[in-house]
């Protein structure tokens, strides 16, 4: 296989994608592809990626890879590091040799095939119990360190939306979040939830035609038109009041409020609207097992565990909706055309 072109490099695969364009070759270092980052590289048009990290470790089963060459994505794993790449580089490779500006690196690259897929699910399979255990252990070591601080917080900002025995829609971005939303609709035209983005869930949210009440998160992965949009806006930061994004949305010049707590801006969502009494929280494309875990690299989910337990009952957790959806439908189509 012989691949030619020039290169966009990005630290962070969601980061680079707002700079793709069709044709481009990406070159990124991510560890075990998901599925919301395949699907955002494979809406850009890309030709290929190359990745300087590992397509899939084997650690865990990861479906993002299988996902850009069903799409026509070459992806090729190398093991030269990000730094000797640059934006507008020219590459060239051929079957396991990468050309960079004309030094040849021989023997640096390979290429992400059927085999390659076969051969780490294999391997994930082989390590799944041990690495479930891992994850169980960890889960458990960062609950009893964070129980305290998310029971007995009291830090939650006043709110300029009204909350208290509403439904609260808190929508999450992942690759099933828009079928799940798409279940929802007859629900949220007849019960007009508070609609919450966590990040890039208000992009989501502005795409179905609807605005945002209220976005929290460290606002990494949002665009500027779905904070913007949003109504009221919460900063996630850490425990320390520390926000990475926290020169970005100053430079936005609109009003927003702090909450500084440990967790996932997730856990934060979830806690916030049962802090403030609603009566159901909903929740769409939310993670809630290991695997969505492994694959944002967090090595346990003591926050999330927490979280949940605290909210009880009042949580829907719309998870594979879209899934139970997709096997009545046809059924239904059957029964109407009997009829």
């Amino acid at each position: 296989m012989r691949l030619h072109g020039r290169i966009k490099v990005g630290e962070r695969t969601k980061i680079l994608v707002r700079r793709l364009v069709r044709d481009d070759i990406a070159v990124i270092r991510h560890d075990d592809i998901d599925e919301l980052a395949a699907a955002s590289l494979i809406e850009t048009g890309i030709k290929a990626i190359i990745n300087t990290g590992s397509s899939m470790t084997g650690r865990f089963f990861s479906r993002g890879t299988e996902m850009l060459l069903k799409s026509h994505i070459g992806v090729f794993d190398t093991k030269l590091r990000l730094d000797y790449f640059s934006d507008g580089d020219a590459v060239t490779i051929y079957h396991q040799d990468l050309i960079l500006n004309r030094t040849l690196y021989k023997a640096s690259c390979i290429p992400v095939d059927a085999g390659y897929i076969r051969s780490r699910t294999e391997l994930s399979q082989n390590l799944y119990q041990s690495t479930l255990s891992g994850f169980v252990e960890n889960t458990l070591q960062y609950a009893g360190r964070d129980r305290e601080k998310l029971i007995c917080f009291d830090q939650y900002p006043r709110l300029s939306t009204p909350i208290k025995g509403k439904h609260v829609l808190i929508v999450v971005r992942n690759h099933d979040t828009i079928s799940e939303m798409n279940a929802l609709i007859h629900y949220i035209d007849r019960f007009k939830p508070v609609l919450m983005g966590v990040d890039g869930g208000a992009d989501i949210i502005l795409q179905l035609g609807h605005s945002p009440d209220i976005i929290i998160g460290d606002m990494d992965s949002v665009t500027d038109l779905g904070i913007y949009k949003s109504r009221e806006l919460l900063l996630h930061a850490y425990e320390d009041g520390f926000c990475p994004c926290l020169d970005r949305v100053s430079k936005l010049c609109i009003p927003y409020k702090v909450v500084a707590m440990p967790g996932t801006s997730e856990d934060v969502a979830l806690l916030l609207a049962y802090h403030h009494e609603a009566e159901l929280i909903v929740l769409a494309g939310g993670h809630n097992c290991p695997r969505d875990f492994l694959s944002k690299g967090r090595q346990g989910m003591g926050s999330t565990l927490l979280a949940r337990l605290i909210v009880g009952d009042r949580l829907v957790d719309c998870r594979g909706l879209s899934r139970i959806s997709a096997f009545y439908e046809p059924e239904r189509e059957r029964l109407c055309l009997q009829v």
